[in-house]
């Protein structure tokens, strides 16, 4: 007998579902909402990382989390940023070798500088 679980059904399908996991739905969606906010991602990407996130759920979870994210979606517009999580994964890939990078950037006054530095973690906003 399982005491600490409950049943979610779809269609003839069941799943046995621990009450904590239960209570990861609104931590999942907080995620998906803040990933959606960033306007960081292309529409694939997006797509790509909500549908990971999604399938952490359970099968009724999973159609509230796309209720709970549609108007999102649907007006979502992204920030020039090509290729995000191609770049994220590179520079996580230099940070764990702990190698130097240069890069280009521009300053307080409107000048593109060159820098050189050795990365140690990562910030995105």
């Amino acid at each position: 007998m399982v005491t600490n679980a409950s049943t979610a059904f779809k269609q003839g399908e069941y799943q046995i579902v621990s009450r904590a996991h239960q209570g990861r739905f609104n931590q999942v969606l907080a995620a998906a909402h803040i990933i959606i906010a960033s306007r960081g991602l292309n529409k694939a990407e997006l797509d790509q990382v909500l549908l990971l996130l999604q399938n952490t759920l359970t099968l009724a979870e999973q159609r509230e989390f796309k209720a709970a994210i549609n108007a999102d979606r649907g007006s979502y517009v992204m920030q020039v940023v090509p290729q995000l999580l191609e770049r994220l994964g590179q520079l996580t890939a230099v940070i764990a070798a702990r190698q130097a990078i240069i890069f280009t950037y521009c300053n307080v006054a409107g000048v593109l500088k060159q820098h050189e530095a050795q990365p140690e973690t990562l910030f995105f906003r």
